[in-house]
């Protein structure tokens, strides 16, 4: 949630608690008093102020009931909004995010912990002016610091922005005991001043951050910082002058990536998994990635090209279509293209799409290229989906396109399949793409996703290589159908862990590399069965597997399966 820009949002959240509705008349009386913020607000860590709480026999300690001002900079735990702008945040010194959010009947839970502090956004105590730059950053200021004014209120958007895994500076009022008006008793801080020091990696906080940027809502030496940028507060300032939506959120892509490490790291690496990619790595290098690709500038992109755009599916600047669906298809195309050039070009190329749903890249792929080069077969198992591909592509008067409902598994028609092509195929769906090609001479670009899903799925591949893949040379060969595992050629406990980390969030760098292994062991395996058929068939064609990346302002998180055959026939 952002503010009061989006009321529907805001109608939804929880009452404020009885409790927090109205601060001590005390805090509001402080709250309204210029203080010195240098002499008066005392820098300390969690750790020490509750440790000087409980030392109550010292003659400086905090007195229970004494309202003292303070500043801490902590990382945000857990974060929980109420209406009317009221925020409540946990803070702790030492930031672990395996255990970020406890939550209790669906909700996140807000412990009574001596290690955490209750901290207290609340629209009659915290300043309508953020003026603590001068405070942290050692005292240093900067001539190109962004004076405007903010429309939304500091609360509103540091209540946006303070979400598990920030670190922040907070500047307010520690009540101790009853005088801090909550129900457990501890002590909590009533915040008049933030200043964000490191965001969250989350992409949708990023977002927030760089429209707060082009709207000078915010500090721009304290938002560069706190997003790492590279270029400091000019890097800020270029952000702040870029016009168009759908760049700045693949910008956002960007950062969000560059801040995830260890640290922001959502689920817990055990030694068999780090063992199992210390393994991986002789795949990856077998196989490398190469540097991030740029996509082709949207005026240059065949949506508006061939006028498609609009056709395919109608969208507002922003939207999530816009900034990553729509030019995902336009990427894929360009894979596509690179394979379609090998053909000769005698006939039309047919292309299965696995999984193609309602038929957007299909749909594309018949339009741009034409009938003259290309018939293309749709086949996914949502029948709903399939009809509603059948009536766009009825509509667009797309004559070189089919529709199929079934289990990709089973029943895809693959009779003189030249390629097989697959955006988004999820988990072992991917391999169930790629075998079909292989059992069937054919050249594919596949799009893996969600490398945990569909586990039931089992891969066709030829007769001839069940044997040859199998470890125990017994196993019969009548049924075409193997265990991904089988067709990787893997330890099946080993491909379970590549699976795990590869669905880790937070920690891109880390997923990115189970991820890369697992396409690794793709290629390899379709390498070497190719191989295999083509012996068996005495064809002299050759499969040359390549792994890519999506231009990381598309995706953090995919990668693509480019396999070019050599030898097509006409």
């Amino acid at each position: 949630l952002m503010g009061s820009s989006n009321m529907a949002k805001i109608d939804m959240l929880p009452p404020i608690p009885s409790d927090l509705v109205s601060p001590h008349t005390k805090i509001l009386e402080l709250a309204t008093t210029s203080i010195d913020h240098e002499s008066s607000f005392e820098m300390t860590t969690i750790k020490d102020l509750f440790s000087r709480i409980q030392s109550s026999s010292s003659a400086d300690t905090i007195d229970v009931g004494e309202i003292t001002p303070v500043t801490i900079s902590a990382w945000v735990r857990n974060r929980r909004r109420f209406k009317d702008s009221v925020t409540v945040i946990e803070m702790v010194d030492e930031y672990s995010p395996q255990d970020e959010e406890e939550k209790e009947d669906g909700k996140i839970k807000l412990s009574a912990d001596t290690s955490r502090l209750k901290s207290i956004l609340h629209p009659a105590v915290m300043k309508e002016v953020n003026d603590l730059s001068a405070y942290v950053a050692d005292e240093q200021t900067s001539e190109k610091r962004n004076k405007k004014k903010s429309v939304l209120k500091p609360i509103d958007i540091y209540g946006g922005l303070l979400c598990a895994g920030s670190r922040v500076t907070l500047q307010g009022f520690l009540v101790n005991g009853s005088s801090g008006n909550t129900e457990d008793g501890l002590p909590s801080l009533w915040v008049t001043n933030a200043r964000l020091l490191r965001s969250s990696w989350r992409p949708k906080t990023v977002r927030q951050m760089m429209e707060l940027i082009r709207s000078s809502m915010i500090d721009m030496e304290e938002a560069s910082e706190a997003l790492e940028l590279p270029g400091g507060i000019y890097e800020a300032e270029e952000i702040s002058e870029t016009k168009d939506l759908t760049e700045r959120q693949w910008k956002a892509a960007e950062i969000s990536r560059r801040l995830q490490d260890e640290t922001s790291r959502l689920g817990k690496v055990t030694p068999a998994m780090e063992s199992v990619l210390q393994l991986s790595e002789e795949w990856r290098t077998q196989y490398p990635l190469p540097k991030e690709t740029v996509l082709k500038e949207l005026g240059d992109s065949y949506f508006e090209e061939k006028a498609v755009g609009m056709q395919v599916k109608k969208s507002f600047e922003g939207s999530r279509w816009q900034r990553k669906k729509r030019p995902q298809l336009d990427w894929m195309i360009q894979q596509i293209e690179e394979v379609i050039a090998q053909h000769p070009g005698k006939r039309p190329l047919q292309i299965v799409d696995v999984g193609g749903g309602k038929g957007y890249l299909a749909g594309l792929i018949a339009e741009h290229f034409g009938s003259d080069v290309v018939d293309v077969r749709v086949v996914d198992i949502c029948s709903k989906a399939v009809k509603n591909g059948m009536m766009r592509a009825k509509r667009r008067k797309l004559d070189n396109i089919q529709f199929t409902a079934g289990d990709a598994q089973v029943d895809v028609p693959l009779d003189g399949v030249d390629m097989v092509v697959a955006l988004h195929a999820c988990g072992a769906l991917s391999d169930v793409a790629i075998g079909h090609a292989i059992s069937n001479g054919a050249a594919f670009v596949v799009c893996p996703c969600c490398f945990r899903s569909n586990p039931h799925l089992q891969v066709k591949i030829p007769s001839s290589c069940r044997n040859f893949l199998a470890e125990d040379a017994d196993i019969p060969n009548k049924d075409p159908l193997v265990e991904v595992s089988e067709w990787l050629a893997v330890d099946s406990q080993v491909y379970e862990h590549l699976k795990e980390i590869a669905e880790i969030q937070g920690d891109v760098n880390l997923a990115g590399k189970a991820m890369h292994a697992i396409c690794a062991l793709r290629a390899k395996a379709a390498e070497s069965t190719s191989q295999k058929y083509f012996e068996e068939k005495k064809e002299a064609r050759s499969l040359e597997v390549e792994l890519r990346r999506f231009p990381i302002g598309l995706s953090t998180r995919n990668m693509c399966i480019v396999g070019k055959l050599s030898g097509m026939e006409g």
